[in-house]
């Protein structure tokens, strides 16, 4: 299955949970609540916490950057714990997100004891209930901080290669300013947000509309810089020409859209259930053949008209820009869906700037690297 699939059948769970339950994450600032069996046999249930930091840690036994994400945890958990100021302030869960029968408790346990977790371990997907589904979280690493009055202060997702120092910085932030109720409260929608906008990216990047058509860039960008004989900045800037057309197709097509989210925020409530449907067809048209190629047509014949067949030296990065266009109108072609829905759900839930960030970020995870860069996606699916 492409990543493309994994993407639209994503969406298609995010739309079915939206339609399932329109009021499943709450537009107030306390975390949800729940209950989970440890492995050492107790019960951990958050509101029975208050006042003190809890952070909740979602995991699964063989994640790799779950295990650095751990020493982090250590780090700040034990910081605390070994002042006298704090000492028993700050918690620790970690939430086991695969399914009760893989990850048993029998096995969570022997996890805790061989790693020397000091603190609790359970796993959040069960028969009683499913806490990844309850906390919107779509990949792992993934980190909340709780402060003492219950509310989501910090929500960390791991987008690429993780960094223990840099995490335990940030973390240590986060938990100091929630001690001391400095930390602005946040909701699990808005925390979600970005989860989404990295789906979709992900999506975006590994699009088999347009990933095939990578070859034939790198082999048209060899020739044009053959031809030219120009120096290595040179050819940076053609490989930064061709990114600034895919950038600039995703961010025409989002802008239309993020006008389209502004102006019908006051009536998604009433318009949910039907753009749930929306965005359901809107999946399933992206698994068939059915795709969006007018924007690729429109942008192949405005290329043909500014470039034409001649790569001659002065149209060098005027032709890199165009094939960066094409390149990007035909990704849009296999992720309008995902594509569109984050971009709506960003700007209904964060308001036009978060739905910008939307766009762009998008539009950046399928811009084509020139050679001799490298593109590094680390994101763990909670689902495998």
């Amino acid at each position: 299955m492409t990543w493309a699939a994994r993407g639209a059948i994503t969406l298609l769970v995010v739309a079915a949970a939206l339609l399932a339950s329109p009021a499943a994450v709450a537009d107030t600032a306390p975390a949800p609540d729940f209950s989970i069996r440890l492995s050492d046999g107790t019960n951990f249930t958050l509101s029975e916490h208050r006042g003190n930091v809890v952070i909740l840690d979602f995991m699964y036994i063989d994640c790799p950057s779950c295990k650095i994400a751990e020493s982090a945890l250590k780090a700040v958990y034990w910081s605390y714990q070994n002042d006298s100021r704090y000492a028993g302030r700050v918690e620790v869960v970690s939430i086991d997100v695969y399914p009760w029968y893989v990850d048993t408790l029998q096995d969570i346990g022997d996890y805790r004891q061989r790693r020397a977790i000091p603190w609790g371990m359970g796993s959040g997907n069960t028969t009683e209930g499913n806490i990844q589904m309850l906390y919107g979280v779509s990949e792992v690493v993934h980190i909340f901080v709780v402060d003492p009055a219950g509310n989501l202060t910090w929500s960390f997702v791991a987008r690429a290669a993780l960094d223990p120092c840099a995490l335990t910085g940030d973390l240590n932030t986060m938990v100091a300013a929630s001690l001391t109720g400095t930390a602005k409260p946040i909701t699990v929608e808005q925390a979600s947000v970005y989860a989404l906008i990295a789906v979709a990216a992900v999506a975006s990047f590994f699009s088999p509309c347009s990933f095939p058509l990578l070859p034939g860039y790198v082999t048209h960008y060899l020739q044009l810089h053959a031809k030219r004989g120009g120096t290595k900045v040179q050819g940076a800037l053609g490989g930064v020409a061709a990114g600034l057309g895919i950038v600039v197709v995703y961010g025409l097509v989002g802008l239309v859209v993020l006008f389209a989210g502004a102006a019908a925020a006051a009536f998604v409530p009433l318009l949910q259930p039907v753009v749930g449907v929306i965005l359901i067809l809107l999946g399933i048209l992206t698994l068939t053949s059915k795709q969006f190629y007018f924007l690729s047509n429109a942008v192949e014949k405005l290329r043909a008209k500014l470039v034409g067949e001649k790569e001659n030296d002065p149209r060098f990065y005027l032709s890199l820009f165009s094939y960066g266009a094409g390149y990007g109108a035909a990704g849009f072609g296999c992720v309008a869906a995902p594509f569109i829905a984050a971009t709506l759900y960003a700007t209904t839930v964060g308001g036009v700037g978060a739905g910008r960030v939307s766009e762009l970020f998008q539009g950046q995870a399928v811009a084509v690297p020139g050679p001799g860069t490298e593109s590094s996606h680390l994101s763990r699916s909670a689902g495998g």
